[in-house]
């Protein structure tokens, strides 16, 4: 019968023995040829180094290595590790999906030549399960430290396991452009992803386009169609526009005209300055982007100014005004400022004469119009009314309102000159100056007799036919013949040759063809004038000559 003390020592060293043996078992799976080439690796997992494969390896009892199913894990996927390891990734709201997996899709459990027995180094081992996001030209430097310099390996508080979610995270190195500024760009809301790729891309500062074309991702196209670009987009929307913020609207740098003077000089050092201008709003009147007039104006010039100045349309519609207002109001106002009221670039006359350079040579000749002591404007409005020669008034009434007399004198004739009639008194007068007496545009004989010339004559001639005068014998040039025998040769040639004013009243007369009653220039003496006509001729009854009669188809013979 065996004693209970030999049972004890029996049982002490069957369990010593059971001891041993595991952990011989142990040390020898390692130095075993079956696994021989654990703990080789430069890095060893603890367990492995030690020998202690049974920390997370238990055997079933089945025969091994013979048998399939000799050892089990006690726990499964990364609880296993947990047994040991801390739980990094315990209390984070977003999970590495391998951490969730097991540990082992990124550790090799045994040994590696890499630190923490990573299976790959650095992000190789990343690039194993994601794509490689560093193939843009321009790369995000943060990626010369790792994916791990944003990205927690097993967890994060923040989406795609970062540290901090949205832009919190890009200014853990960088600074807040928009720190101070009161316009923050609407796309920030969405966080810089928005617009920079966080690992790279091909344009730079990790932007998936270069310039503009990165802004119209998102924003129409403002010169699309235009043929009058800004300048300044040549160098991109940045030139005008901070991407991030800005201390004005539209991420502008400054406000209204503040931001057009850090480029265009200033246009509001007039005395007089357009009422945009000094309110500082260029906007008013330049697109600051494009448009299809020059300058990027909304509209052509003048279209432009009737947007504000409405009561001025009318005067583009007149048929007689100014045509310098078919070019564009800026051809006398500044649209800025000036010196002078009205924008003006000169006062009175002045203005006037750098256009009109024949009226202000007319101004030095020897006979001045009265009217130019009170300036253009006394007879012109400098737009037009819808009167000829923009008078401020009719033909007829601009010169009575200085020349009463002459016309209730000239409205008394029954046959008026017409130039009279037509109240164009400029056909004869030159209206601003003239180097002969009356303003007269021409040569006029103005005594009795006087030979006829063409240089003489020059004034008449400017209306008449010359060979009315030059032709003794004529079918066509003048009906005051006899026959062919030219009437108006007899009377003006030769040394005692006739002015036209002995028988013709200039402006007009009480007789057809402008004849007179009187001979003129006989002070008391009354020679008078007489004629009258039919059909083909007439009879000319003066005091100078006995009766004359006519005929220009059968020539009469007169005593």
């Amino acid at each position: 019968m065996i004693s209970n003390s030999f049972r004890f020592f029996y049982l002490f060293g069957v369990i010593q023995l059971v001891f041993f043996a595991g952990t011989a078992m142990a040390e020898g799976c390692v130095t075993s040829s079956c696994h021989a080439v654990m703990g080789k690796a430069r890095y060893v997992h603890d367990p492995v180094a030690g020998g202690e494969c049974d920390s997370c390896h238990e055997a079933t009892g089945k025969k091994h290595p013979e048998s399939r199913g000799a050892f089990t894990f006690p726990e499964n996927g990364s609880q296993l590790c947990l047994m040991c390891h801390d739980n990094i990734a315990a209390g984070q709201a977003h999970i590495h999906p391998a951490v969730e997996d097991d540990c082992a899709g990124c550790h090799s459990p045994h040994q590696s030549n890499q630190e923490k027995f990573l299976y790959q180094p650095d992000d190789n081992l990343c690039f194993m399960c994601h794509e490689e996001k560093s193939e843009g030209e321009h790369i995000h430097p943060a990626l010369d430290d790792g994916c791990t310099s944003c990205h927690d390996p097993h967890a994060g508080p923040a989406e795609n396991m970062l540290p901090v979610s949205g832009n919190a995270l890009c200014l853990e190195c960088h600074d807040d452009p928009t720190s101070g500024l009161a316009h923050i760009h609407t796309a920030l809301e969405d966080g810089c992803v928005s617009c920079h790729n966080p690992h790279s891309g091909p344009a730079g500062n990790m932007l998936p386009a270069a310039g503009n074309d990165l802004c119209l991702e998102c924003h129409d196209d403002p010169t699309s169609g235009l043929s009058h670009v800004h300048s300044a987009l040549e160098d991109g929307c940045t030139s005008c526009h901070n991407p991030h913020a800005g201390s004005a609207a539209l991420m502008l740098p400054a406000e209204g005209s503040r931001l057009c003077y850090e480029c265009h000089e200033s246009k509001a050092d007039g005395r007089y300055v357009h009422g945009p201008v000094a309110a500082g709003e260029c906007g008013i009147c330049h697109d600051p982007h494009a448009s299809n007039a020059e300058n990027q104006l909304p509209e052509e010039e003048t279209a432009l100014c009737l947007m504000c100045h409405e009561s001025k349309a009318e005067m583009t519609t007149r048929e007689n005004v100014h045509p310098i207002i078919e070019d564009g109001c800026a051809n006398c106002h500044n649209p800025h400022s000036e010196e002078n009221e009205f924008m003006l670039p000169e006062t009175g006359d002045k203005l006037c004469f750098i256009c009109h350079g024949g009226v202000l040579k007319a101004t030095g000749e020897p006979f001045k119009h009265d009217a130019l002591e009170d300036g253009c404007s006394s007879c012109h409005d400098a737009h037009g009314t819808g009167e000829t020669n923009m008078f401020t008034m009719g033909p007829t009434e601009i010169c009575a309102s200085c020349h009463e007399d002459k016309i209730l004198e000239f409205s008394a004739y029954k046959f008026q000159h017409q130039p009279v009639s037509d109240a164009e008194c400029w056909a004869c007068h030159a209206p601003h100056g003239s180097r002969r007496v009356k303003l007269l545009n021409g040569n006029w004989p103005r005594g009795f007799y006087a030979p006829y010339s063409p240089t003489m004559y020059s004034l008449c001639l400017q209306c008449h036919d010359r060979n009315a005068f030059e032709y003794q014998r004529t079918s066509e040039a003048t009906n005051f013949r006899n026959g062919d025998r030219n009437l108006h040769f007899i009377h003006v040639n030769k040394n005692k040759g006739r002015t036209c004013n002995v028988c013709h009243g200039v402006h007009g007369a009480k007789q057809d063809h402008l004849v007179l009653d009187n001979v003129p220039g006989f002070g008391k003496w009354q020679i008078p004038i007489e004629m009258t006509n039919t059909d083909t001729g007439g009879a000319c009854l003066a005091g100078c000559h006995k009766p004359k009669y006519y005929d220009r188809e059968r020539r009469v013979l007169n005593d």
